[in-house]
């Protein structure tokens, strides 16, 4: 320090003013750039907490129907869950007793009233897994993501035999889609009988029904 000042001393007026403005504007110049600096990142933060609160105000826009998609989920999922000891075969038999119609023989004949569960046969249920496959790295990263993880489709396969009527067949569909069980028709096919166009031929009818298990990974 000492040195510098006694160097200082040796310098004239003239070079001691130049060396003093240089010092002054060296000085500003930093001032200068450290305003500058801080301002950028004044900015940057401002920006980023405006930002910050345009999100705070949308996410409080849509509680409201986050809460209410929240509540319709839960409410699909306790629905489905009490589905998922449904005996769907015996849900279909039940409600096919609740139907009847006039048998005829070969001939045409009528031969008295029959319920339709008597022209029905039912394939064994076969279940569907309806959220995706996984592997096991990605499972624990997108089960939250799979909104159908967990649930499941049943479905039950119902042969028609001859001469059922279709009136009876639409009745036993009506009353399957407005049943209490998510029960559903998901598949119809159906012939007319060659000997009596009038009445059904064999045909084929799956009912459905969704539930939502747990299940272990095999």
């Amino acid at each position: 320090m000492g040195r510098i000042s006694t160097a200082f001393g040796r310098l004239s007026r003239r070079e001691k003013i130049l060396v003093g403005t240089m010092g002054g504007l060296v000085f500003f110049l930093i001032i200068f750039l450290l305003n500058v600096a801080i301002g950028s990142r004044v900015s940057t933060l401002e920006t980023n907490v405006a930002k910050e609160q345009d999100i705070l105000r949308e996410v409080y826009a849509n509680a409201d129907a986050f809460v209410a998609a929240q509540r319709t989920l839960e409410a699909r999922r306790q629905r489905a869950e009490k589905n998922a000891k449904l005996n769907v075969t015996e849900a279909i038999a039940a409600l096919a007793q609740q139907v009847s119609l006039e048998s005829v023989d070969i001939r045409n004949q009528p031969t008295g009233r029959k319920r339709l569960d008597d022209f029905l046969d039912y394939a064994p249920p076969k279940d569907t897994a309806l959220g995706r496959k996984k592997t096991a790295r990605a499972k624990d990263k997108d089960a939250k993501a799979d909104t159908l993880a967990n649930y499941w489709r049943r479905d039950v396969e119902v042969s028609v035999r001859d001469n059922a009527t279709f009136e009876a067949i639409y009745e036993l569909m009506e009353k399957v889609e407005e049943s209490q069980d998510l029960l559903f028709v998901t598949e119809l096919r159906l012939e007319r009988n060659r000997r009596n166009p009038d009445r059904a031929g064999r045909g084929k009818i799956v009912v459905s029904t969704y539930y939502y298990e747990e299940k272990k990974e095999e």
